[in-house]
């Protein structure tokens, strides 16, 4: 039962973070290109990049908690 509520705080924790850096990639993207910023532009796509990985973890987390065949 552990390793259960270690895996679920894992995956909420996981898309918080996901969730957080979407919008704060978008925030940043919408202000840089209002801004006509390359820096803060680049720094939302890392952002979303970020977000990316999130998401390949999220996966990761999900194939690791199946049963074994």
């Amino acid at each position: 039962m552990e390793k259960s509520s270690r895996t679920k705080t894992a995956l909420v924790t996981l898309a918080i973070g996901l969730a957080l850096n979407i919008a704060l990639g978008a925030a940043k993207l919408v202000t840089g290109v209002l801004a006509d910023s390359t820096a803060v532009t680049s720094d939302a796509l890392n952002n979303l990049s970020d977000a990316a990985s999130s998401v390949v973890t999220l996966v990761g987390f999900r194939l690791a908690g199946r049963e074994a065949d």
